[in-house]
């Protein structure tokens, strides 16, 4: 738990709102920590952010192209 803590300090002082790991079991822990310490990001698989972000790219183009 200690090092959750630790772990989520650093996460908390970048400011950032998504936090991202390949990592299952990261995940996990992740979660847990921003449960009890974070300032509400989310944690997400990098897949994910890359899904997130195609489908961004193909709204610009109106939904057109391959995404």
């Amino acid at each position: 738990m200690q090092v959750l803590a630790s772990k989520m300090e650093a996460v908390n002082a970048t400011g950032a709102s998504i936090v991202a790991s390949s990592n299952p079991g990261c995940m996990l822990q992740l979660r847990a920590g921003v449960r009890l310490h974070g300032a509400g990001q989310k944690v997400m698989h990098v897949v994910e952010i890359l899904d997130q972000a195609y489908k961004n790219e193909a709204a610009g183009r109106g939904g057109k192209g391959e995404a």
